[in-house]
């Protein structure tokens, strides 16, 4: 946020848990679907939980701006993949990118060659 805010970004954030840091930083938390229709970026940065699995489903990319741009950094569980490649190929969602996939477990710390 702090490297975002350098380049003249707008912040939003959105947690169940606001925490002062993020305020002293310059984030504005707002409510989730607030989140998802004023962000041109959204990167999820959360734990996977019975209440965040499939935080990003159909429902939440409606409510997106179209061609955003969307980034998982946290765990493959958060996002609605088939979903997710419905938008993309509407271009709703402009792009999207993640170091996790919904289906990544056994994937790892296998030979597989």
């Amino acid at each position: 946020a702090r490297i975002l805010k350098g380049f003249g970004c707008e912040v939003l954030a959105y947690d169940p848990f606001p925490n002062q840091e993020m305020r002293d930083i310059g984030a504005t938390f707002v409510s989730f679907e607030e989140l998802l229709g004023r962000s041109d970026v959204l990167t999820l940065h959360c734990p996977l939980t019975p209440g965040t699995h499939h935080l990003i489903d159909e429902a939440a990319i409606s409510l997106m701006r179209p061609g955003v741009m969307l980034m998982n950094v946290s765990r493959g569980g958060l996002i609605d993949t088939p979903a997710v490649i419905d938008a993309l190929d509407t271009r709703k969602i402009g792009s999207f990118g993640a170091d996790v996939l919904e289906c990544e477990q056994g994937s790892f710390f296998n030979d597989l060659s």
